[in-house]
Protein backbone atom coordinates (compact mmCIF):
# COMPACT_ATOMS: atom_id res chain seq x y z
CA UNK A 1 0.00 0.00 0.00
CA UNK A 2 1.14 3.16 -0.61
CA UNK A 3 0.02 6.26 1.88
CA UNK A 4 -1.46 9.55 -0.08
CA UNK A 5 -1.61 11.82 2.04
CA UNK A 6 -0.85 12.35 6.12
CA UNK A 7 -4.96 12.68 6.36
CA UNK A 8 -4.70 8.44 6.45
CA UNK A 9 -6.12 7.48 3.17
CA UNK A 10 -3.71 4.43 1.88
CA UNK A 11 -4.57 3.47 -1.77
CA UNK A 12 -3.33 -0.40 -2.64
CA UNK A 13 -0.87 -0.77 -4.70
CA UNK A 14 -2.82 -3.09 -6.92
CA UNK A 15 0.82 -3.56 -8.55
CA UNK A 16 2.28 -5.48 -5.74
CA UNK A 17 -0.69 -7.13 -3.90
CA UNK A 18 -3.99 -8.88 -5.01
CA UNK A 19 -7.34 -10.16 -4.05
CA UNK A 20 -7.42 -13.61 -4.19
CA UNK A 21 -10.00 -16.50 -2.62
CA UNK A 22 -10.96 -19.82 -1.83
CA UNK A 23 -14.22 -21.09 -2.20
CA UNK A 24 -15.52 -24.58 -1.16
CA UNK A 25 -16.99 -26.37 -4.44
CA UNK A 26 -18.88 -29.31 -4.43
CA UNK A 27 -18.61 -29.81 -0.38
CA UNK A 28 -15.58 -32.03 -1.09
CA UNK A 29 -13.00 -29.29 -3.25
CA UNK A 30 -12.08 -25.96 -2.92
CA UNK A 31 -11.26 -23.60 -5.90
CA UNK A 32 -8.72 -20.82 -5.94
CA UNK A 33 -8.68 -18.08 -7.94
CA UNK A 34 -8.12 -14.38 -8.02
CA UNK A 35 -9.15 -10.82 -9.67
CA UNK A 36 -7.16 -9.62 -11.83
CA UNK A 37 -8.42 -6.02 -12.08
CA UNK A 38 -9.85 -4.40 -8.73
CA UNK A 39 -8.74 -1.11 -7.09
CA UNK A 40 -9.01 0.10 -3.51
CA UNK A 41 -8.07 2.30 -0.71
CA UNK A 42 -7.90 2.32 3.65
CA UNK A 43 -9.15 4.99 5.07
CA UNK A 44 -7.89 5.03 8.93
CA UNK A 45 -8.62 7.13 11.69
CA UNK A 46 -5.50 7.28 14.05
CA UNK A 47 -7.24 7.95 16.84
CA UNK A 48 -10.14 6.08 16.24
CA UNK A 49 -9.34 2.62 14.07
CA UNK A 50 -13.12 1.62 14.85
CA UNK A 51 -14.02 4.26 12.45
CA UNK A 52 -11.99 3.05 9.76
CA UNK A 53 -13.01 1.87 6.05
CA UNK A 54 -12.26 -0.05 3.09
CA UNK A 55 -13.28 0.43 -0.17
CA UNK A 56 -12.67 -2.59 -2.84
CA UNK A 57 -13.80 -2.01 -6.34
CA UNK A 58 -13.43 -5.73 -8.25
CA UNK A 59 -14.11 -5.87 -11.45
CA UNK A 60 -15.91 -9.52 -11.00
CA UNK A 61 -15.04 -10.27 -15.02
CA UNK A 62 -11.55 -10.21 -14.33
CA UNK A 63 -12.06 -13.72 -12.14
CA UNK A 64 -8.99 -16.09 -12.60
CA UNK A 65 -9.40 -19.22 -11.56
CA UNK A 66 -6.60 -20.92 -14.03
CA UNK A 67 -9.71 -22.43 -15.53
CA UNK A 68 -10.96 -20.87 -18.67
CA UNK A 69 -14.08 -22.85 -19.57
CA UNK A 70 -15.13 -22.30 -15.50
CA UNK A 71 -14.12 -18.48 -15.63
CA UNK A 72 -15.79 -17.88 -18.82
CA UNK A 73 -13.62 -17.47 -20.71
CA UNK A 74 -13.24 -18.94 -24.46
CA UNK A 75 -15.76 -22.00 -25.57
CA UNK A 76 -17.93 -23.58 -23.07
CA UNK A 77 -17.67 -26.92 -21.94
CA UNK A 78 -20.78 -28.80 -20.79
CA UNK A 79 -19.01 -30.93 -18.60
CA UNK A 80 -16.98 -27.64 -17.15
CA UNK A 81 -16.92 -27.41 -13.52
CA UNK A 82 -19.21 -24.39 -12.99
CA UNK A 83 -19.09 -21.46 -10.15
CA UNK A 84 -21.74 -18.94 -9.77
CA UNK A 85 -20.07 -15.60 -10.07
CA UNK A 86 -23.07 -13.71 -7.55
CA UNK A 87 -22.50 -16.16 -5.14
CA UNK A 88 -18.40 -15.75 -5.36
CA UNK A 89 -18.58 -12.58 -5.51
CA UNK A 90 -20.50 -12.64 -1.74
CA UNK A 91 -18.34 -15.17 -0.37
CA UNK A 92 -14.93 -13.19 -1.51
CA UNK A 93 -17.11 -9.64 -0.19
CA UNK A 94 -18.02 -11.52 3.20
CA UNK A 95 -14.11 -12.39 3.58
CA UNK A 96 -13.12 -8.98 3.18
CA UNK A 97 -15.99 -7.68 5.53
CA UNK A 98 -14.58 -10.21 8.37
CA UNK A 99 -10.85 -9.47 7.43
CA UNK A 100 -11.96 -5.60 7.76
CA UNK A 101 -13.28 -6.01 11.24
CA UNK A 102 -10.56 -7.87 12.26
CA UNK A 103 -8.71 -4.94 11.85
CA UNK A 104 -10.44 -2.80 14.00
CA UNK A 105 -9.32 -4.58 17.06
CA UNK A 106 -5.54 -3.47 15.86
CA UNK A 107 -4.50 0.37 16.71
CA UNK A 108 -2.05 1.34 13.90
CA UNK A 109 1.21 0.83 15.67
CA UNK A 110 0.48 -2.73 15.88
CA UNK A 111 -0.87 -3.08 12.20
CA UNK A 112 2.45 -1.36 11.68
CA UNK A 113 4.78 -3.83 13.73
CA UNK A 114 2.59 -6.24 12.04
CA UNK A 115 3.75 -4.86 9.05
CA UNK A 116 7.49 -5.13 9.75
CA UNK A 117 7.57 -8.44 10.61
CA UNK A 118 6.55 -9.97 7.18
CA UNK A 119 8.63 -7.38 5.29
CA UNK A 120 11.11 -9.73 4.80
CA UNK A 121 13.39 -7.25 2.85
CA UNK A 122 14.16 -5.37 5.62
CA UNK A 123 18.15 -5.10 6.17
CA UNK A 124 18.35 -6.68 2.85
CA UNK A 125 20.20 -5.06 -0.08
CA UNK A 126 17.93 -4.42 -3.08
CA UNK A 127 17.47 -3.15 -6.17
CA UNK A 128 14.98 -0.49 -6.99
CA UNK A 129 13.89 1.02 -10.08
CA UNK A 130 11.65 4.05 -9.73
CA UNK A 131 10.85 6.75 -12.82
CA UNK A 132 13.17 4.10 -15.28
CA UNK A 133 16.23 4.39 -12.92
CA UNK A 134 17.61 1.60 -11.37
CA UNK A 135 19.27 2.20 -7.63
CA UNK A 136 20.93 0.05 -5.44
CA UNK A 137 19.99 0.58 -1.87
CA UNK A 138 19.34 -1.14 1.30
CA UNK A 139 15.68 -1.48 2.74
CA UNK A 140 15.97 -0.35 6.27
CA UNK A 141 12.73 0.23 7.77
CA UNK A 142 8.68 0.75 7.19
CA UNK A 143 7.74 4.50 8.12
CA UNK A 144 5.01 4.83 10.15
CA UNK A 145 2.77 6.44 6.60
CA UNK A 146 3.90 2.87 5.22
CA UNK A 147 6.32 4.10 3.18
CA UNK A 148 9.48 1.53 2.77
CA UNK A 149 13.08 3.23 4.21
CA UNK A 150 15.77 2.90 1.89
CA UNK A 151 19.55 3.70 2.19
CA UNK A 152 21.40 4.21 -0.44
CA UNK A 153 25.13 3.37 -0.96
CA UNK A 154 25.85 7.23 -0.60
CA UNK A 155 24.16 6.54 2.87
CA UNK A 156 21.16 8.85 1.71
CA UNK A 157 18.16 7.57 3.63
CA UNK A 158 14.71 8.54 2.33
CA UNK A 159 11.25 7.56 2.03
CA UNK A 160 9.56 5.24 -0.79
CA UNK A 161 6.08 4.91 -1.98
CA UNK A 162 6.13 3.56 -5.27
CA UNK A 163 8.74 1.23 -7.72
CA UNK A 164 9.79 -2.10 -8.42
CA UNK A 165 12.11 -4.03 -5.28
CA UNK A 166 13.92 -6.43 -6.63
CA UNK A 167 15.84 -8.22 -3.30
CA UNK A 168 19.65 -8.87 -3.44
CA UNK A 169 21.04 -8.54 -7.45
Amino acid sequence: MQSATASQKWTFDVVHSSVNFTVRHMVVSKVRGRFTKWDGTLLMDEQDPSGGRVEVVIDAASIDTGVGQRDGVGQRDPVAERVDRVRLLCAVLAELEYRFDQLRHFSPQMLLDEWKQRATMLGSEITLVEHRTSIRARAMDVAPNGALVIEEMNGTRREVFAGDVTIGQ
